[in-house]
């Protein structure tokens, strides 16, 4: 992967340390798929401490550009 993007689908949301994204997505090999994830932040929200994911399908061409997505 080498983009991605947190709120395509769905806004993404913070609550405490914990960052969810239900309409994410994400760039690999010329295309983009849709994304969900959590995410577990440190107490000064700068680092990382977890992280799961889950790939959807991919997200046709034909709507990236109302989507914000790019190649």
């Amino acid at each position: 992967a080498d983009r991605l993007k947190t709120s395509i689908l769905n806004p993404a949301e913070l609550e405490g340390t914990v960052v969810t994204a239900t309409g994410a997505a994400v760039h690999a090999k010329d295309r983009w798929y849709a994304l969900k994830f959590t995410c577990s932040v440190s107490k000064d929200l700068v680092n990382a401490t977890s992280f799961t994911y889950e790939i959807g399908p991919e997200i046709p061409r034909n709507k990236w550009e109302d989507l914000g997505l790019w190649e």
